[in-house]
């Protein structure tokens, strides 16, 4: 072999590593950059479903608390009722968006948020277990929140 041969042979190889490298790094930075703005969306979302059901199951324990029973009352609690049953299949709805379904993460989450709206509707309702189950409930959410936070600050998503 010659070296005009060898040193073809090594700028084609050459070229050839450049071009992987540089088509890997822009493919990393340009899904990096794409996902990015998604899980910081769904994490703001996430969180404002959060505070929505929270501030939900407060209002409508408070509605069966008074047990009022006019028609307009007994109409806002419904209204409040089936805005409550949303907000829990939607916040079921985020989490398996983005949240794997196999890991703990997702299992407890699901469960607090059950736990949530079966304390909320319990008859009669107990105050302070609607409140322990909603602070397990953001105890968790700020976990979850927090780690993905995290992530992305770290460029990695657990997400």
């Amino acid at each position: 072999m010659s070296i005009l041969e060898i040193t073809s042979i090594l700028s084609a190889v050459t070229a050839l590593l450049a071009l992987s490298v540089s088509s890997i790094v822009t493919l990393r930075v340009t899904r990096r950059g794409t996902l990015s703005p998604l899980k910081h969306k769904w994490a703001d979302d996430f969180r404002d479903a959060i505070a929505e059901y929270q501030g939900c199951a407060t209002q409508l324990g408070i509605a069966f608390s008074l047990r009022r029973t006019s028609e307009e009352d007994q109409r806002q609690t419904v209204t409040l009722g089936s805005r409550f049953a949303f907000l829990e299949r939607r916040l079921a709805l985020l989490a398996s968006l983005m949240l794997t379904p196999e890991t703990e993460d997702f299992k407890k989450f699901l469960s607090a948020v059950s736990k949530v709206y079966k304390t909320v509707l319990a008859r009669p309702s107990n105050a302070d277990t609607v409140r322990k189950a909603q602070d397990d409930l953001t105890v968790l959410a700020v976990s979850i929140l927090r780690k993905e936070y995290v992530a992305l600050y770290r460029g990695r998503s657990l997400l």
